[in-house]
């Protein structure tokens, strides 16, 4: 079971069991694997490395808007 968290020196530390840290890692790889870009075969490799994506809309699933919100309602290029 899960113990309180408390600040430290090297910041938050807490105890988790195996299962529930094999859990947060489950979360963790499924929001980056929804997060990533779809890979293109021509994409420019300098964008690749920086991570632009010059087609990137908006998405049009609840959970990632939720996730991913827009900042800049007005200024679509600012987007």
């Amino acid at each position: 079971m899960a113990k309180a968290f408390k600040y430290g020196l090297k910041g938050i530390k807490g105890h988790l069991e195996p299962a529930e840290r094999e859990l947060l890692r489950s979360l963790f790889d499924d929001v980056i694997s929804m997060l990533e870009p779809e890979q293109r075969a021509n994409e420019d490799p300098l964008a690749a490395l920086v991570g632009l994506d010059t087609e990137a809309r908006e998405p049009s699933d609840r959970a990632m808007r939720r996730l991913l919100p827009n900042v800049m309602k007005n200024d679509d290029d600012a987007s």
